[in-house]
């Protein structure tokens, strides 16, 4: 059970990196829509999605990317757990267990990435 826990928290805490990273990008701010696209087709490539699992996780990801995106706004961080959470429930929904296994390793090299990365920031400011 806590290793579910703590996978969930992996997911969410790349999740909110992803959006933070969207959020801090001075090159190009992206719409909500734009990183939902970005997020799906992403996940499209990177686990052969059908199309159909292709639709859906579009609509998954553009459902949820507003909402996070106020959630981080307003500084709210457990709507925004909520709501990572509810996404990856919506998201495991769709996917296949392989698929699905494969997206929260893939989540998780990113969190440990943003975490390694935002940590060497830390030290040189």
């Amino acid at each position: 059970m806590k290793s579910v826990v703590k996978k969930v928290f992996m997911v969410m805490f790349a999740s909110l990196f992803v959006i933070s990273l969207s959020a801090q990008d001075g090159k190009s701010k992206k719409t909500p829509e734009q990183m939902a696209s970005q997020q799906s087709e992403t996940m499209i490539k990177q686990l052969n999605l059908t199309p159909d699992q292709s639709t859906k996780v579009k609509e998954i990801n553009l459902n949820y990317a507003q909402k996070l995106v106020d959630a981080r706004k307003d500084k709210n961080k457990e709507e925004m757990k909520s709501l990572i959470k509810a996404k990856d429930a919506e998201i495991k929904a769709v996917l296949t267990k392989d698929q699905y296994k494969q997206w929260r390793e893939s989540q998780k090299a990113t969190a440990e990435k943003a975490q390694k990365k935002g940590g060497k920031k830390a030290k040189t400011e």
